[in-house]
């Protein structure tokens, strides 16, 4: 039961330490692929 226990609890720590990370690329990539877009319009 309490490696159980221990368990979810280690997962949900993994869970929420990724998440600002796999944020963080998200955001990256958005940032990158319309940004270059944008930056092309304005040239032409």
């Amino acid at each position: 039961m309490l490696r159980r226990l221990v368990d979810i609890v280690l997962a949900g720590i993994v869970l929420v330490a990724s998440l600002p990370v796999t944020l963080a690329a998200a955001v990256a990539i958005f940032a990158v692929n319309p940004g270059a877009v944008i930056f092309r319009e304005k040239r032409v």
